[in-house]
């Protein structure tokens, strides 16, 4: 068997509290982020995102990231917005 090389030079792994793994590759030849859900070792699927659905991806993330911060600052605030 030859050697293995990676299809991506760049990439993010990330694993939930299950176990089920997140994989985020970059391929910039063809300007997609790919991204992989695996079980354990094995890969039960994709998507290919184009980059600007990428860009509005990162986007949501980021207003997640602050809605979460907001959140932190002002606790109160958050249990208004809950009920």
């Amino acid at each position: 068997m030859g050697e293995v090389h990676p299809l991506y030079k760049r990439g993010e792994f990330f694993i939930d509290d299950r176990g089920h793994g997140l994989q985020l590759s970059w391929s910039p030849g063809r300007e997609l982020v790919v991204v992989s859900l695996w079980h354990g070792d094995r890969c039960v699927g994709t998507v290919q995102l184009p980059i600007a659905d990428a860009a509005r991806a990162s986007a949501f993330l980021m207003s997640a990231l602050g809605d979460w911060i907001g959140a932190r600052e002002n606790p109160q605030a958050e249990a208004e917005t809950d009920s």
